[in-house]
Formats: structure tokens, C-alpha cells, sequence
């Protein structure tokens, strides 16, 4: 009887773990994702002479923040 019970709260534990490492996945996907936007967005402009390089650093610098889990 005990056994049945450890191994249901077992069973229900490794779902909620499956779920919390889906939804963190995607989270650093959507992160990368967009990280990778902003770099090409900036690295064209730096490019094309629109920006000058301190601003370029200066997104470049935010881009990396950005990529920084934040806690919570």
C-alpha cells in the first residue's frame, strides 16, 4: 500500500520535472531567439553607418545582459 503511494507521488513528480524543463527549454529558446534578432538588427546598423561604435557596444553590452537569467 505504501509502495502504491510512493510510487504515484514519484510518477507525478517526474511529470512536474518533464513540464518544468519544457517550459525552461523554451524559455532560453525564446531568449536566444530574440537575442539573435537584436544582434543582427544592431550588427546591421553598425554596418550600414547608422550607429556609431559606442552605441554599437552599448547594445552589444545589453544583448548580453539580456541573456543573463534574472532571479527571481
Amino acid at each position: 500500500m505504501q509502495l502504491d503511494i510512493w510510487t504515484k507521488d514519484l510518477a507525478d513528480l517526474r511529470q512536474r520535472l518533464a513540464v518544468a524543463i519544457a517550459v525552461l527549454a523554451v524559455t532560453q529558446a525564446t531568449r536566444a531567439a530574440q537575442a539573435h534578432a537584436r544582434l543582427s538588427g544592431a550588427v546591421a546598423r553598425f554596418e550600414a553607418s547608422a550607429i556609431p561604435p559606442e552605441v554599437f557596444a552599448s547594445e552589444l553590452q545589453a544583448i548580453q545582459h539580456s541573456l543573463v537569467p534574472q532571479p527571481r
